[in-house]
């Protein structure tokens, strides 16, 4: 029986198993997951091009700048780099040396030279030798206070483009390595998985129906090395510091499990395939008599799949395992039978007041049942009153 398979994430459908594993692996999608764990709704993929377009435009219209320190001669590449040279005991000695009656220091700020494309290995190597020479005749003497602000400012912009590039494409996690303490088994997914369910308790649930299992990997190998987040109590969307206090937080809470308590988790149902488990009480697949697959239609929630056989007489509905436990509650049907309405309609004339022959006889009865259980009372309290009185002693006056 086919069935169309949905990516949650991005809410498209797809004809086949093959076209959405490519959809799996392609920048949209792992937009979507990122956007998601963020607590964030998905975008179209007419969105997500027209930003990644608007992007590497950015990029390639946007110019650098340098920024100049006038009083020192000094050039910075960011803004942020040139205000923490500002703060430097050395800016703040040469600006203290400076004359009274001197102008304040100013940045320029200009374009940075852009270097055109060597042509050939040669040509470059002249260009380094020359470089090199001119380095050699530039040499001046710093002290310990430069150094320290040229390694702060490089360091900044350092982590400034990793956390850019990080938030931008994170990278790609090995699914042969452990989610809880790193250790890699060298290309051996099920060694991996067997090493989580003895060191750490993990176990995937359901997993004869997990239909991706090293995307599954990967996606919680996301959340928790880049994410930072925990795998049980991440609907809180908590995030630790580190990837480090996560797997502490997992394992001092003992939280080294999947949230699947009626079923995998919205997040996760993207990687399961429960067709082959509807089924019936006979533990038969679900066909037409006539071997022809029957209508396969959803219901206006788009929670239930509704199948019908060929005649469109008889229909069964395959509700979603998210609602199990809705499901195994037993309400009191409807009932649809003539005597079921029958009696509804006597229930609400008597509730108006409307006497009919049935509950003219009823009311006969329940007054002659009233009638014996006074005449009850009144003998009980006749046979209490002489039980006392014959237990009372004979040789007191009262």
């Amino acid at each position: 029986m086919a069935t169309a398979m949905t990516c949650n994430a991005c809410n498209v459908t797809f004809s086949d198993e093959a076209a959405q594993k490519v959809h799996y692996r392609c920048d949209w999608h792992r937009y979507n997951l990122k956007r998601k764990v963020a607590g964030l709704p998905g975008v179209t993929d007419a969105w997500f091009e027209k930003r990644r377009e608007a992007l590497a435009a950015e990029a390639t219209t946007a110019e650098r700048l340098l920024y100049t320190c006038t009083l020192c001669g000094k050039q910075y590449s960011s803004e942020q780099a040139y205000k923490q040279h500002l703060l430097t005991k050395q800016h703040l000695k040469r600006a203290a040396a400076a004359p009274e009656g001197s102008a304040a220091p100013e940045a320029k700020i200009r374009p940075a030279p852009v270097r055109a494309p060597v042509e050939n290995g040669a040509q470059r190597g002249k260009e380094l030798e020359k470089e090199e020479e001119s380095e050699d005749s530039d040499w001046e003497e710093v002290d310990g206070d430069e150094v320290e602000e040229e390694a702060a400012g490089a360091a900044h912009e350092r982590r400034g483009e990793e956390s850019t590039s990080m938030e931008e494409d994170g990278p790609e996690w090995d699914p042969t390595q452990c989610l809880f303490c790193g250790k890699d088994h060298k290309g051996d997914v099920e060694a991996c998985v067997a090493h989580m369910h003895s060191a750490h308790g993990f176990f995937i649930p359901d997993v004869e129906y997990v239909k991706d299992l090293t995307g599954m990997l990967q996606y919680l190998g996301f959340k928790v090395s880049v994410a930072h987040m925990c795998l049980l109590c991440d609907t809180s969307g908590r995030h630790f510091s580190s990837m480090e206090a996560a797997r502490k937080h997992m394992a001092d809470k003992s939280h080294c499990k999947l949230p699947y308590e009626d079923g995998p988790d919205e997040e996760l149902a993207a990687f399961y395939d429960f067709s082959s488990s509807y089924a019936d009480a006979d533990h038969m697949q679900l066909v037409s008599a006539n071997g022809a697959e029957p209508g396969l239609a959803l219901s206006e929630t788009g929670t239930e799949l509704i199948i019908t056989d060929s005649s469109g007489e008889s229909s069964k509905v395959i509700g979603s395992r998210e609602f199990a436990r809705y499901y195994k509650q037993r309400h009191r049907p409807n009932e649809r039978r003539e005597v079921a309405l029958v009696n509804q309609v006597v229930g609400r004339y008597r509730a108006l007041g409307l006497a009919t022959k049935q509950h003219q006889w009823t009311s006969a009865t329940d007054q002659g049942v009233k009638q014996a259980r006074r005449l009850e009372q009144q003998r009980t309290r006749v046979m209490m009153k002489a039980n006392v009185n014959n237990n009372l002693p004979r040789n007191v006056p009262y």
